[in-house]
């Protein structure tokens, strides 16, 4: 018989092999647990309400007791507790797709409710995709004068935060909590005269890897010099880790193109509910 737990904090550690040690379940973001019988855990997923939209963030299966229908006992639990809020938001659940590891979207088209398109593309980075780029190469000679974005003062971060709000570039809505999951040492920023010249923002996924979850540059040179001094960062402290990111305007499609040429994109589709 399968059983389901409703995942806090105190819980976490019993779920260890199957949530990510970042994902945290407060707030708005709620996981849910399946185990058997013997108290043995076969797989959990997490979701969240954002914007009158659920969002499916982690869903996963140990490998052990895989095609045996888990994975779609979660999507339904989810689907009912949904349901039993009386809400009729659409439910959407990113899935990236590869020649190499087609399970999950494999496992999508399984799920005859759900309507699956493409959405944008993933590059997957190792430091020395980015090292090889010429363009960062090119750039090395630069000294440009930057900060880590978390040792300035709380109150010029406020200021940035809301110039770039203001701008529409950047959503800081909670400012208590935007910050979670972000790494402190991979957050750069150039700020001169008060004035932001570029800013690079990495963070930590549920899978423990780390996406380039935003980059601004009004000046490109002063870019590639951040992007090159965080990937110096990640050789020392972060070895075995992958850097993502989402090419999703046709801007972020042709700056990765520029700065990492080498990196082979993942098509990324979304199943909506």
């Amino acid at each position: 018989m399968r059983n389901y737990l409703l995942i806090d904090n105190n819980h976490h550690k019993d779920f260890s092999n199957v949530l990510p040690r970042c994902l945290v379940t407060e707030g708005n973001t709620c996981a849910i647990g399946i185990y058997d019988d013997d108290g043995r855990v076969l797989g959990a997923i997490a979701y969240r309400c954002e914007d009158f939209h659920y969002y499916v963030d982690w869903i996963f299966v140990d490998p052990a007791v895989r095609r045996q229908g888990i994975g779609t006992d979660l999507l339904r639990k989810v689907f009912s507790i949904i349901g039993g809020t009386m809400e009729r938001y659409p439910v959407t659940c990113q899935v990236p797709f590869s020649e190499e590891e087609p399970e999950m979207y494999d496992f999508l088209l399984t799920q005859q409710c759900a309507d699956l398109c493409f959405s944008h593309d993933r590059y997957h980075l190792k430091p020395q995709d980015i090292q090889s780029s010429k363009v960062l190469r090119r750039e090395r000679s630069l000294t440009l004068e930057q900060t880590l974005f978390f040792d300035l003062s709380e109150q010029e971060q406020r200021k940035i935060l809301q110039g770039l709000d203001r701008e529409g570039v950047f959503n800081t809505a909670g400012m208590q909590d935007w910050s979670k999951g972000y790494i402190p040492s991979l957050c750069r920023v150039i700020y001169v005269q008060n004035t932001l010249m570029n800013l690079i923002f990495v963070k930590e996924l549920p899978d423990r890897n780390l996406k380039l979850a935003f980059l601004y540059s009004k000046y490109p040179r002063g870019l590639a010099e951040l992007v090159y001094a965080a990937v110096q960062e990640m050789e020392v402290h972060y070895p075995n880790k992958t850097l993502l990111f989402d090419a999703v305007t046709p801007e972020s499609r042709q700056l990765a193109a520029h700065l990492f040429p080498n990196a082979k994109p993942e098509h990324i589709y979304e199943g909506e509910w």
